[in-house]
């Protein structure tokens, strides 16, 4: 959906630049954060996290995938393809 359902339509983009550039910029500008605040559940809301979170363990706690793929190349199998 182009604009924000309220009629209202994005301008295109006339120039662009080339994604390196673009990453150089925002390095550029990036500082890393110098304080962190631990603070509770409750009001973490809004605020950027300083690290990663790691589960201390597993959950479940079995092997599980959510989603499962196979994928074929058309030309490994030939021009026939079934689908079930």
């Amino acid at each position: 959906m182009i604009g924000d359902g309220r009629g209202t339509k994005m301008r295109p983009f006339r120039e662009t630049i080339p994604i390196g550039e673009a990453l150089r910029i925002v390095e550029a500008a990036a500082r890393p954060l110098e304080r962190t605040v631990r603070v509770g559940l409750a009001e973490a809301h809004g605020r950027v996290l300083a690290d990663g979170i790691v589960a201390a363990r597993d959950v479940p706690p079995f092997d599980r995938a959510a989603m499962s793929f196979i994928i074929f190349s058309k030309t490994g199998l030939g021009t026939r393809l079934a689908h079930t």
